[in-house]
């Protein structure tokens, strides 16, 4: 299992991802954050398949809603 924590102020994100399938999980993206998610995705071979917003946002735009994950952008 690939495990990543990105804090972006008082703000926490995480990818999870699994080497064997190549797939990831995004929990709880900021919309200001999304190349660093590709990055850290792409970093590790992975492709981020689902995206969850576990709660709403009162500080920062979530990146949920965002298309920047399926191959067609």
């Amino acid at each position: 299992m690939i495990f990543e924590q990105v804090a972006t102020g008082g703000c926490q994100s995480y990818l999870v991802g699994c080497p064997g399938s190549r797939s990831a999980v995004l929990i709880d993206p900021e919309a200001r954050q999304i190349d660093r998610y590709l990055g850290l995705a792409a970093r590790e071979g992975l492709r981020i398949r689902y995206v969850i917003d576990t709660h709403t946002h009162a500080d920062h735009l979530a990146a949920g809603w965002r298309r920047p994950w399926s191959p067609t952008g």
